[in-house]
């Protein structure tokens, strides 16, 4: 079985666990009731970047993600402004992430894609702490095979 295979059923499993219900000793969970914005630090395999991101609850367990942010220019002194839109599904605490990352690199200097695909999962505390663990395909010359960088990020949800 390929990595991209793998990929795939990773993707499905996770979602499937996604869509049960999970009750805890809060209540109700639905998305409306979440924290929409948040404020975090992401390391995307070693590169730092830092987003703010806020949610629009559509349903009780789907809520669309939009967010903005800058990535440090790896191989050059400057920053690169980025834009992430996504969709996020399961409870206020508990979430899988599917979204895209657009990185703006006006200089063209850089050898990564402009527009990166991204698939984790998120945790939010009932004090704001927010965690998130995910991977990145690496998508340069219409590449759709893996690598995948491993991402991960801390911040605050308010």
């Amino acid at each position: 079985m390929n990595r991209f295979s793998l990929f795939i059923a990773f993707c499905v499993l996770i979602s499937w666990g996604a869509s049960s219900q999970v009750v805890t000793d809060g209540g109700d969970e639905s998305m409306f009731q979440m924290r929409r914005n948040t404020v975090l630090a992401e390391g995307i395999l070693v590169w730092p970047a830092v987003y703010y991101e806020r949610a629009f609850p559509v349903g009780d367990q789907v809520a669309f993600n939009v967010g903005g942010g800058v990535v440090p220019a790896v191989d050059v002194n400057r920053l690169w402004p980025a834009v992430r839109l996504g969709i996020l599904a399961g409870t206020n605490r508990h979430m899988v992430e599917v979204s895209l990352l657009r990185i703006f690199d006006f200089t063209r200097e850089s050898d990564l894609p402009e527009v990166l695909p991204f698939f984790g999962y998120r945790y939010t505390s009932r004090g704001g702490l927010h965690l998130k663990l995910g991977m990145m395909l690496y998508t340069k010359n219409n590449d759709f095979i893996p690598p995948i960088l491993p991402t991960y990020s801390i911040g605050y949800s308010f």
